[in-house]
């Protein structure tokens, strides 16, 4: 299964990350795959041939869509 983080703040975006990992970890599941973004463009450009399962998305992206947008677009791409 694949996880994906989408947020424009490297650090943020990576703190996230880190903490999905560690919770995967904990839980001794090796079934996901986390995978992460820094704008919504490359996002949704991945969504199309390989839709993730679980989306954390920034609502507020820097002069860009934002994460609302992104996940109406990600519904329109994968309804499920």
């Amino acid at each position: 299964m694949k996880i994906a983080v989408m947020d424009d703040e490297p650090a943020e975006r990576e703190r996230l990350v880190q903490m999905i990992e560690h919770y995967l970890y904990m839980k001794h599941d090796d079934l996901y795959r986390v995978v992460s973004f820094g704008d919504a463009q490359s996002f949704l450009l991945d969504m199309q041939t390989s839709p993730a399962h679980i989306a954390f998305l920034d609502i507020y992206l820097d002069g860009e869509e934002g994460g609302i947008r992104a996940a109406n677009r990600l519904q329109q791409i994968a309804p499920d």
